[in-house]
């Protein structure tokens, strides 16, 4: 009877590709494998470096990176991590709007490839979380139509004005005579551009700023401005 004997000696590590991750198109994100001497990534999808744990990636698609994990003898191990690649929003926040006192306009926004959309700032807005809220400002305000693909985030900004408030006034020079009698009107209107003048003598009136016009016939006449 003869025995032989022989030490086998059987070691094991772990490793690891890194965790699960994502990012936005055209950006870039990093890998991070641990558990080994020295690494291999088997993917060319647009690596920085092939031979370390830590390589900057940006993908132009969703990929799963595999890598090989050499613990500093002849075992290795081989894990995989996928990269998730999402794509920036549309976003198009509409022309800009003016408006006259107290009134109000329709925001025009469109998004497209979101998971979620926001007006901002809220203030004079029907509702921040409408594509098409109305907006009544009493001040020039300007809003971000802000949307989000996961945490991918795009903006577009549109000017919403308010007109200043139109005051028509004015006064007569001389305010009674004898007739024919030429009256001088000054037009002490703010924030007027256009104006119709009605002096109340069935004439065809006037668009004058400051008109002159002469009554020819006895009456009390009550004048007319409109300004715009």
């Amino acid at each position: 009877v003869s025995q032989s004997r022989y030490g086998v000696d059987v070691t094991s590590f772990s490793g690891s590709a890194g965790t699960d991750t994502s990012m936005c198109k055209g950006i870039f994100v990093g890998l991070q494998a641990s558990g080994g001497v020295s690494y291999e990534w088997l993917n060319n999808a647009n690596i920085s470096d092939k031979f370390i744990s830590n390589p900057i990636v940006t993908p132009p698609s969703t990929q799963n990176y595999i890598v090989k994990i050499f613990d500093g003898t002849s075992c290795y191990i081989y894990d995989t991590v996928a990269v998730e690649v999402n794509d920036f929003p549309t976003v198009n926040a509409g022309p800009d709007h003016r408006h006259c006192p107290d009134e109000f306009v329709i925001l025009t926004g469109s998004v497209s490839g979101h998971t979620r959309f926001e007006w901002a700032p809220a203030t004079y807005l029907s509702d921040k979380n409408a594509l098409q809220p109305s907006a009544s400002v009493d001040v020039n305000t300007t809003y971000v139509l802000g949307a989000w693909n996961k945490y991918c985030y795009a903006e577009d900004k549109v000017r919403v004005e308010v007109n200043p408030k139109v005051v028509a006034n004015f006064t007569s020079n001389p305010s009674s005579g004898l007739a024919p009698l030429p009256v001088q009107f000054t037009n002490l209107s703010s924030n007027a551009y256009f104006f119709i003048w009605d002096f109340g003598d069935l004439s065809a009136g006037s668009v004058e700023k400051d008109p002159l016009h002469t009554y020819t016939e006895d009456g009390k006449f009550d004048v007319t401005l409109i300004v715009s």
